[in-house]
């Protein structure tokens, strides 16, 4: 697994927005919000977005959606959706795939995200079952760079109850370290921080770390897939993961 590095300044402290589960062309995505959200990044210099999968919902007659109850057709989404990241282009830390785009690549050998990528010339961001980023911005105390290390995935599983997603991404700390881990997915609004010692750089003591989860939020209003199968009405939008430049500190916004 390789590491995408990103510089980023002297920023007091960053946002970082994970971005995943618009589903655009389905017709309950709030698509008002996701242009606002949008407009809302390029306001401030500090704000940054790490796309994790489904940016568009790409139903496909092969797949569990319904083709034809879609508002835009999966090549209109894909054209839509460049269209919306070109000007967010510069603000994009990476970005991964989720299953709604899979569908296109095992049916078609049609790589949307990968596409997107390529247009909007991020094709360096880009990594098709997960990515590990390291954000380096920011003074310490002792004039040292701060660098944070997060690993972005779509996600799976997960369930209707409340830290079902957590429990998930749980598992996936196993799988590497790093400070913050993001997933979306299951469509819940969940985050949470796990606390771990270890030796500190000269091996006298143990030290105490916290590790961020958070699962990215949906954009969809209920009804439809949701209400027919019996999930509950979900937070909508996107909410920033803090980070300081100043201290090693992560702040998550749910």
């Amino acid at each position: 697994m390789d590491i995408i590095t990103i510089p980023l300044g002297e920023h007091p402290e960053l946002e970082v927005y994970p971005l995943a589960d618009v589903h655009l062309g389905d017709p309950k995505t709030d698509e008002e919000m996701f242009k606002a959200f949008a407009k809302n990044i390029l306001k401030e210099d500090n704000r940054f977005i790490i796309i994790n999968g489904d940016l568009i919902n790409n139903a496909i007659k092969t797949s569990v959606s319904n083709p034809y109850n879609e508002k835009y057709s999966p090549d209109e989404q894909k054209d839509m959706m460049t269209d919306y990241l070109m000007p967010l282009k510069d603000r994009i830390l990476c970005m991964v795939p989720g299953n709604h785009e899979e569908r296109s690549s095992k049916e078609t050998d049609c790589h949307i995200i990968k596409d997107i990528a390529y247009r909007i010339n991020k094709k360096d961001r880009y990594r098709e079952n997960g990515a590990y980023i390291n954000i380096q911005f920011g003074r310490d105390r002792h004039g040292r760079k701060l660098s944070y290390a997060g690993y972005i995935v779509h996600g799976k599983g997960g369930g209707k109850k409340v830290g079902s997603g957590l429990a998930v991404l749980q598992d996936v700390t196993l799988i590497c370290d790093a400070d913050f881990y993001v997933m979306g997915h299951i469509h819940h609004c969940e985050g949470g921080k796990l606390v771990y010692l270890k030796p500190n750089s000269i091996w006298t003591k143990l030290e105490r770390f916290e590790r961020a989860l958070v699962i990215s939020r949906p954009w969809q209003d209920y009804g439809g897939y949701a209400q027919r199968f019996l999930y509950s009405p979900q937070v909508k939008g996107a909410k920033p993961i803090i980070l300081s430049g100043r201290t090693k500190d992560m702040e998550i916004r749910l």
